[in-house]
């Protein structure tokens, strides 16, 4: 697989994340931005939409399934992705598989995609110059703000070959 592509998002206002607090804070500043002519984008979605956009240019599928929670999960849905649940989830030979670098993934979903033969087929980067984070994914973790280093969010996808051998 070649090296990851990376987008530069341009933007005034940047929210990182989608869940609760991420979505009230990109409602209010898009409300707020409006009238000043500012962009604003919620990385969350940004990583759909260039899933979105990677997918198109590719073999169709029947199904596009996503691997997350919070904004990533309201954003794929809002795209026609489908969730990856344990023991529910029926992949077809050809269908796409979206995943970020995400904490979201117990061990019952990952027990799951074992079950499959996933090829990876492209991976992205999502870059912003905010250099600041807080936490890896879940509230009251006790990590502080710190510098961010590298991408914001990494993405990758896969195309499900069929049941693993």
């Amino acid at each position: 697989m070649r090296e990851p592509e990376t987008e530069v998002v341009e933007c005034d206002v940047l929210i990182i994340g989608g869940g609760m607090a991420g979505t009230g804070a990109a409602f209010e500043a898009a409300y707020w931005a409006k009238e000043k002519g500012l962009r604003v984008v919620i990385v969350e979605k940004a990583a759909i939409e260039k899933s979105k956009r990677t997918i198109a240019s590719m073999p169709p599928a029947d199904n596009t399934w996503y691997l997350g929670r919070w904004g990533l999960q309201f954003y794929g849905e809002q795209a026609g992705m489908k969730p990856v649940l344990p023991d529910e989830s029926v992949f077809q030979p050809g269908d796409w598989l979206v995943t970020t670098d995400s904490v979201y993934a117990p061990e019952p979903v990952l027990a799951h995609l074992r079950r499959y033969h996933l090829v990876p087929v492209a991976e992205f980067a999502l870059e912003d110059a905010f250099p600041l984070s807080t936490m890896l994914g879940y509230y009251n973790t006790g990590i502080p703000i710190h510098h961010q280093q590298g991408p914001r969010r990494r993405v990758k996808i896969y195309r499900i070959e069929g049941l693993a051998g």
